[in-house]
């Protein structure tokens, strides 16, 4: 789809606004933490190489983990294609870090 903007979501916040804080950690990135500007260049060239595929890519925030995931999404049909990691494997591992909490205040 020409003209799209890079799907990155953070609760609500278009790509573009507020400040320019680090969104992937300096581990991740090889050293160097990757602004929400740069992310977003980085996005829409794979945008851009995905466009014969007719989707597109979209980074998401996990509201209870705040950690970013990726969707693929089929352009045509708003389908999401697939996600890495999987929305549902994080929501698994939200709720096992809920349930330790739960322990460890019950024995505390």
């Amino acid at each position: 789809m020409m003209g799209r903007t890079p799907g990155i979501s953070d609760g609500g916040q278009a790509a573009g606004e507020g400040t320019a804080k680090p969104v992937v950690q300096p581990e991740a990135a090889g050293g160097k933490a990757i602004n929400k500007d740069q992310l977003s260049k980085e996005i829409a060239g794979m945008n851009k190489w995905l466009q014969v595929t007719n989707s597109h890519v979209q980074f998401k925030l996990h509201d209870e983990l705040n950690e970013y995931y990726v969707q693929v999404v089929n352009d045509q049909t708003n389908e999401v294609i697939r996600e890495i990691p999987s929305k549902k494997v994080l929501d698994m591992v939200a709720k096992f870090h809920e349930m330790a909490g739960l322990l460890v205040d019950e024995r505390g």
